[in-house]
């Protein structure tokens, strides 16, 4: 296993899930640097209350199926003693229902608040997943649904009786009584609906929040329903319709403008950093990506909408994930870099892979893992009291995970077929492909075709430890998940339920903030040899944070704006200092733009540009990773677990279902 990402570990779990497999499959781990999670790894600063810091804002949907299934099945394994913090997967995921979007209207932003409603089902359970006719089907009750919003406005609800509910109640009948082949006659229904609910509402939308937002809600299911049913998705699956962008998908349909401007569509893009380049003016998804996304999020949620876990990434998935593999025998090689794999002279198997050895250690195998509160954690350095060359990393505080770390090399290994090792799983990010897998681009025009056409962009993050809580900052709606604000940390979640796992004493904070968004890339990234660029992008990410909170922040935030500006954050409500700037600079402020933290899009007509985890065109090498065609094709977990568990089907056969792969699988 090259890298130690979820995909990755979601292949070593499943060849080494039971003794029989075991008695099959030996595994080892190589990872750069000291821990697992890739760009989900956390880690918590020592040196710092052991506070949490993350790449980002990390949380499950309640329709990651499969990632749920494999986190339950390691806590279950894992054994916790139930006095232990976290001890069951119940106690890692919270579930969370609480979601506001944000709408821009005139310049103006607004909260829309949506509270989910939770269901009695259970994520990971295997229930069946719903096809696209189901999702059709589950849309009409939706737009039924806004006729009884209407009627706490009464002359609204008047107005709509007639025009929505008898044509909708009609249609929906028509749509469960016939297969899924009559959905064409259900467009002409749905166009009249559509064209007198406009009629009835468009007077309204410039006065009325309750009157814009019923008609957006309505004119998205219908538009989606439209364009679902005309463009063949129900027979073909999402990826028929996922050359062409969302919104241009959604206005070829007749959705109207404000629907395409609406904080019900924009935040599709912002919650997965959807903008080439990270340039707000060039926001792109594939349609068919998008819409199965979103009606997976509003359909198919087990449980909850979203699940927000009760500490770092890092200590409530990779850890258990980290000690239940190595319980079963998975070797784990620390601070080795992937150079290069090569390939036999005939191109058709990988015969060697060559690694950079970062580090070695004094005794044994490296031990990654710290203590806090009684939670295994990885911290955010390595742990230099393990290593030979301990002493000299730390002096220079260096960073081993930066592609342009000034830190040589203080070996190399080469591993050859045969003798170390008989298949390879390729586990590492896209955009740090092209520099290891040389000869096979050169040979390969779909791998060349797949780094050029699958985009990525950077990203960054802010974490602030406030010294008031919510409502004393001036939130008085429950604690939310956010996204559809100003770019570009655009995307906010309260996680204040971190607290108690860091160990702040004195000036303790009451409430930790969370804020996420692309990273606009003007130039393209400089050579490894450019060592002081990681400190030039920290500066920008940092004075981007400082800027975004002067302007921004008291939108969030009312009560704790500075004084004579109600947009900017006052630098008093910050924790850790005396003064303002040293409050400032206590806070947490990251730029993605490693090649191995840059963030997979999902770009319009680069799906087929994308390899699945068995079409690397190499014998013996296997593909794993949210770049990978995976039938979900979104940078998240959910998608990088699938990728593992084909890879895993390719070599052994086994898992054999892997819920959600196609459309139509149940």
């Amino acid at each position: 296993m090259l890298g130690g990402g979820i995909a990755s570990l979601t292949v070593a779990d499943e060849l080494t899930r039971t003794p029989e497999l075991r008695a099959r499959h030996e595994v080892t781990v190589h990872q750069l640097g000291f821990r697992l999670g890739g760009k989900g790894a956390s880690g918590c600063n020592q040196a710092k209350s052991n506070r949490i810091e993350e790449h980002g804002l990390h949380v499950w949907l309640g329709f990651y199926e499969n990632a749920f299934r494999l986190i339950r099945r390691s806590y279950a394994e894992l054994g916790r003693d139930p006095t232990e913090p976290l001890a069951r997967f119940e106690d890692a995921f919270e579930p969370h229902d609480f979601i506001t979007w944000q709408e821009h209207v005139g310049g103006d932003p607004r909260h829309w608040f949506a509270p989910f409603r939770p269901n009695d089902t259970r994520p990971g359970d295997g229930a069946p997943l719903e096809t696209p006719w189901d999702y059709v089907i589950a849309m009409i009750p939706r737009m039924i649904g806004i006729w009884y919003h209407m009627k706490e406005d009464p002359t609204l609800a008047d107005r709509a009786r007639d025009v929505l509910i008898e044509p909708t109640l009609g249609a929906l009948s028509f749509a469960l009584h016939f297969p899924t082949g009559a959905g064409r006659r259900l467009l002409g229904p749905l166009r009249a609906l559509r064209a007198r609910l406009q009629e009835a509402l468009a007077a309204r939308f410039e006065k009325s929040d309750a009157a814009r937002r019923l008609w957006v809600g309505f004119d998205l299911f219908q538009t989606v329903a439209i364009g679902m049913v005309t463009d063949g998705v129900l027979t073909q699956g999402f990826d028929v319709i996922d050359d062409v962008d969302l919104r241009d998908w959604l206005r070829r349909h007749g959705a109207g403008e404000s629907t395409l401007r609406s904080g019900l569509v924009r935040p599709l893009y912002d919650f997965v950093f959807a903008y080439v380049d990270g340039d707000p003016e060039r926001p792109r998804i594939g349609a068919g990506t998008a819409t199965r996304v979103l009606l997976r999020m509003l359909f198919s949620y087990r449980g909850s909408m979203f699940y927000r876990m009760q500490a770092g990434m890092g200590e409530v998935v990779f850890a258990p994930l980290y000690e239940v593999l190595r319980r079963r025998g998975v070797e784990f090689e620390f601070f080795r870099r992937v150079d290069h794999l090569g390939l036999s002279p005939d191109g058709l198997r990988v015969d060697s892979v060559r690694l950079g050895v970062q580090a070695t250690t004094r005794e044994g195998p490296y031990r990654p893992l710290i203590d806090v509160h009684g939670l295994p954690c990885w911290p955010t350095a390595p742990l230099h009291e393990q290593l030979v060359e301990g002493d000299a990393l730390a002096a220079q505080g260096v960073d081993l995970e930066s592609f342009w770390t000034p830190w040589r090399d203080v070996g190399q290994v080469e591993l050859r077929r045969g003798e170390d090792f008989d298949d390879v799983v390729l586990g590492i990010p896209l955009p740090a492909l092209g520099r290891i897998c040389g000869e096979i681009t050169a040979k390969s025009p779909a791998w060349r075709a797949m780094l050029e056409q699958v985009r990525t962009v950077e990203t960054q993050a802010m974490q602030l430890w406030l010294l008031r809580d919510l409502g004393a900052l001036g939130w008085s709606r429950p604690s939310p998940i956010l996204t559809g604000h100003a770019f570009p940390f655009s995307t906010w979640a309260d996680f204040s339920h971190l607290l108690p796992r860091e160990s702040w004493t004195g000036d303790r904070p009451h409430s930790l903030a969370y804020l996420c968004g692309p990273r606009t890339e003007r130039t393209p990234a400089p050579p490894p040899d450019d060592h002081g660029y990681p400190a030039r992008a920290a500066a920008e990410a940092r004075q981007s944070s400082l800027d975004w909170l002067a302007r921004h922040a008291g939108h969030l935030w009312p009560d704790a704006t500075a004084p004579g500006d109600p947009r900017a954050l006052d630098p008093g409500a910050l924790a850790g200092g005396v003064d303002p700037q040293q409050r400032i600079d206590a806070q947490y402020y990251r730029a993605n733009i490693n090649p191995t933290d840059r963030y997979v899009l999902s770009v319009p007509g680069s799906l087929e540009h994308r390899l699945r985890a068995d079409g690397s065109g190499i014998e013996n090498l296997w593909l794993a990773g949210d770049w990978v065609r995976t039938g979900l094709n979104l940078g998240c977990i959910e998608s990088a677990v699938m990728s593992g568990m084909l890879a895993s089907r390719a070599i052994s056969g086994h898992p054999a279902r892997i819920h959600g792969e196609t459309d139509f699988c149940g």
